[in-house]
């Protein structure tokens, strides 16, 4: 089963990319979708392909292929909200000028990592208040989600070398599959 990983329409910060010359977007999609696919790679989560090709509906794409039917439910959503967090961490480390909330956050990602999150609570047993807000996640999901993010920064900060050879793999290729991507994850040239 292919999952594709999709940010909103244009790569990250919404507001801000309608302002973004096309060379700036595809540079923020290469470091958005290495970071995807490091992460994914280094937590054991098949990578079928990344690209950092436009397409009609998104600047880039990570696809990642079915995770390990051993795996547990817990694991398996831990591993995606991570992976779903990582395009905008690494967007927001590769450039630290930029605004958080508005120059980087990918909607969509976002809220598949609070998806994830939510199950992830529903998983563990976490306390859920008795009625549902929602335009509010709950508590415990916003805990969890501040604590993956904290794990997805160390990630990152801990393979920042291979995300940096990815992204700019994708910058000659624009095109990668998961060989070329563990390959880059080990330091050689695909």
């Amino acid at each position: 089963m292919r999952m594709p990983i999709v940010g909103s329409p244009g790569g990250p910060g919404r507001i801000y990319r309608e302002n973004m010359s096309s060379k700036v977007k595809r540079i923020h999609t290469r470091w958005h979708e290495a970071s995807h696919a490091v992460v994914a790679r280094v937590l054991g989560v098949p990578v079928e392909e990344v690209t950092a090709r436009p397409t009609h509906k998104n600047q880039g794409q990570t696809i990642v292929g079915r995770m390990s039917p051993k795996w547990s439910e817990q694991r398996r959503h831990e591993s995606m909200t991570k992976v779903l967090l990582a395009g905008m961490l690494g967007v927001a480390r590769r450039f630290p000028e930029l605004d958080f909330d508005t120059e980087v956050v990918d909607v969509t990602d976002l809220a598949g990592a609070y998806a994830h999150a939510h199950e992830l609570v529903q998983i563990l047993g976490l306390p859920r208040p008795e009625r549902m807000n929602m335009m509010r996640a709950y508590p415990a999901t916003e805990k969890l989600v501040d604590d993956l993010l904290d794990e997805t920064k160390a990630l990152i900060a801990a393979h920042w070398s291979a995300i940096d050879r990815v992204a700019r793999a994708l910058h000659r290729h624009e095109f990668l599959d998961q060989a070329a991507v563990d390959t880059l994850i080990a330091g050689a040239a695909p």
